[in-house]
């Protein structure tokens, strides 16, 4: 192939997540994840849950508050149903 999208990169790595579960290899680790989501498994203090929730209350969206926390867009959603946001 002499050019690979953006798609068959996507697909490749889903290939490789697979063949490594079936060969029993571990296929993820908090620090793979830190190096996309700096704050990633890191608890929440009350500065963050205030801050969280001024953010939402100004309307920025999931994404925008993901970035901000350095933290998974995931990690946000539980967070704020955990404080009734």
């Amino acid at each position: 192939m002499p050019y690979l999208s953006d798609k068959d990169v996507k697909r490749l790595k889903r290939y490789l997540k697979a063949y490594k579960q079936l060969m029993g290899v571990p296929t993820y680790s908090v620090e793979a994840c830190r190096r996309e989501y700096p704050n990633a498994y890191d608890p929440w203090t009350e500065e963050d849950d205030v801050k969280l929730a001024e953010l939402w209350r100004e309307g920025l969206s999931l994404d925008e508050i993901a970035e901000r926390f350095g933290r998974k867009r995931g990690a946000i959603i539980s967070r704020m149903k955990k404080l009734d946001l």
